[in-house]
């Protein structure tokens, strides 16, 4: 997991899944905001990538790429079925999940926007699973938002 830089209190650290086979020996383990990234032919990563981020704690998600809706809808499966069937979910119970198609709609949102009353989020882990690296744009995103940038209204209409 590498350091990016901060928004506000928030660290930022990105992990790319597909070069870093023990990237889930990485995650925190406790309250903490993840912010998923996979497109079309990530689709086979992202049921292991759910099941790691559960298995740490994670408080709040947000997921962005071509596939941000079905990431979020597995997020809320595995959620559903811990609770049902081995009653584990614990303290964790209700999960925060959130879908943006909007890469940096959804960047934004993750790091200076979602919250949890019952929790200090205070690390958002950007989980990369695509062929694309995208952590370039990501550094560029954590400067513009340290400099005031808001994404369009427009996502407010979504």
């Amino acid at each position: 997991m590498e350091f990016l830089g901060r928004v506000g209190k928030r660290k930022i650290y990105y992990l790319q899944v597909r070069s870093h086979p023990e990237w889930a020996n990485s995650l925190p383990k406790n309250d903490w905001i993840a912010f998923t990234i996979a497109h079309k032919e990530d689709e086979e990563l992202i049921p292991p990538i759910v099941k790691k981020c559960i298995d740490k704690n994670v408080s709040y998600t947000c997921s962005s790429g071509e596939l941000a809706d079905l990431t979020e809808d597995y997020f809320d499966e595995e959620v559903l079925w811990r609770s049902i069937d081995e009653n584990e979910f614990g303290n964790n119970s209700i999960l925060i999940t959130t879908a943006h198609r909007d890469f940096e709609e959804g960047f934004w949102f993750s790091s200076a926007v979602a919250h949890d009353d019952k929790f200090d989020l205070n690390q958002v882990v950007c989980i990369d699973a695509t062929k694309r690296n995208t952590k370039v744009l990501l550094i560029k995103l954590i400067e513009k938002i340290n400099k005031g940038w808001l994404p369009p209204e427009s996502w407010l209409s979504n």
